[in-house]
């Protein structure tokens, strides 16, 4: 009689071990947010300077037509002799029903500055429809007087089938 209780325990143990598997991988999945490069694009200024920007989005693995897109657009600026001097980074969050319709749902931003001589003074970002859209303005000083100012603007976009642009 005790043979046949420790069997079945050991058979009941065995059984939700495998029940909980999928559940286990699915979080496993969830928690591991892998970013892929998307799109990079140059811009090259007059002065010599250039505007790098690059497109991310989060690996979705969905067996659903609505589903929820994350991405990120970042604009690098680098000065003549090619040292990164600032960037703007927005981070967008999309709702997507695949092939029908596509809504941003937040939207928000982020700068890094690798030039003591530049300052962020101003940031936003909202949601606009199909795009998560930043805006930035950064100051170059010198001896405390502004000698150099860019607004910046980068937009983050979602088509219908969930491809960011």
């Amino acid at each position: 009689m005790k043979r046949l209780i420790s069997l079945l325990c050991c058979v009941l143990l065995a059984l939700s071990c495998f029940a909980l598997a999928p559940y286990v991988s699915a979080a496993e999945n969830e928690s591991s947010e892998e970013l892929v490069l998307v799109s990079e694009n140059v811009e090259y200024l007059e002065d010599g300077s250039s505007i790098i920007t690059t497109v991310y989005e989060e690996v979705v693995t969905t067996r659903s037509n609505l589903y929820t897109k994350t991405g990120t657009k970042e604009r690098v600026y680098t000065d003549a002799d090619g040292n990164i001097v600032w960037s703007l980074t927005v981070h967008g969050e999309f709702r997507v029903i695949e092939g029908a319709s596509v809504t941003c749902t937040s939207a928000s931003c982020s700068s890094t500055i690798y030039n003591d001589n530049w300052s962020c003074t101003r940031k936003s970002a909202s949601p606009s429809g199909n795009q998560a859209v930043a805006n930035g303005v950064f100051e170059k000083t010198l001896l405390g007087i502004v000698i150099s100012s860019r607004n910046v603007d980068v937009t983050l976009s979602c088509d219908p089938y969930g491809n960011l642009y």
